[in-house]
């Protein structure tokens, strides 16, 4: 019987809080969750496990949206199709749209944290054939280091079909 009084209260709960149905509710909710700082405008709601903002619109489930993308839209307009926006400031939580530029994956690694590794985590230099380029993100990975992946992976498989 608690479960479904529960289950009730919750329902009523639902039903009584107020969404958003309009885009001007939603840039308004969107906005009472920024902090503007003397540089950035930090977000203050959830973020994404790379720390990334993250806003729902739909209700829910909804459609999950990056902030900076949210806001940067919002200010400056449709990103342009191809590009990623880099935060010029590193701070990935950051919605300013000030701070943030349209530009290619290629870009965008070159300037993160990625592009100043010259060696891998195994000690493998970044250098000609041995550089893989992800073709969904543009991220650089240790084409050595994926070779030996995917020789034991192989391996496992082989081992489990026997």
């Amino acid at each position: 019987m608690g479960g479904c009084v529960q289950m009730k209260l919750r329902g009523v709960r639902r039903s009584m809080s107020k969404r958003p149905t309009t885009h001007e509710e939603y840039v308004a909710r969107f906005w009472s969750r920024v902090e503007k700082t003397d540089t950035c405008w930090l977000w203050n709601a959830a973020l994404s496990s790379t720390g990334y903002g993250v806003f729902r619109v739909g209700g829910s489930p909804g459609r999950l949206l990056y902030a900076h993308r949210f806001a940067y839209e919002l200010v400056k307009g449709d990103i342009p199709e191809g590009l990623f926006l880099d935060h010029l400031c590193r701070v990935t939580n950051c919605v300013n749209p000030g701070h943030l530029e349209a530009v290619t994956p290629q870009i965008n690694v070159d300037r993160g944290l990625g592009r100043k590794r010259e060696k891998c985590a195994k000690g493998h230099i970044f250098e000609g054939d041995n550089i893989y380029l992800r073709p969904d993100t543009g991220a650089r990975q240790c084409l050595t280091c994926k070779h030996e992946y995917w020789k034991i992976w192989y391996a496992r498989r082989k081992e489990n079909v026997d």
